[in-house]
């Protein structure tokens, strides 16, 4: 296995709660095929949009979001612990077919 990735699926807006690629593979578009297969699903199983977020530190994985269309909408502080860290939220709009 090279990643996975574990979403929370609601009628309207779908949550990534994580992302896993690993280390030998990165670089590779693998969280690009992961996080894009999920958008796929989400559009067909109707919902409107799809959220995550992410540490502030995280730079690499803000833009492969980014990359998708994801927006930054927001920003939890202190969310993370060990560190602790603010958690940047994003949000992609989905059209519904």
């Amino acid at each position: 296995m090279c990643g996975f990735l574990i979403a929370r699926c609601l009628p309207d807006e779908w949550e990534i709660e994580s992302v896993i690629v690993d280390e030998q593979h990165r670089q590779c578009g693998i969280g690009s095929l992961l996080v894009r297969e999920l958008l796929g699903k989400a559009r067909v199983g109707g919902a409107r949009s799809v959220i995550l977020e992410v540490r502030e530190s995280n730079r690499p994985a803000q833009r492969l979001y980014e990359s998708i269309g994801f927006k930054a909408e927001g920003r939890r502080n202190g969310y993370y612990q060990g560190p602790t860290e603010d958690a940047l939220l994003y949000r992609v709009r989905i059209a519904v077919l």
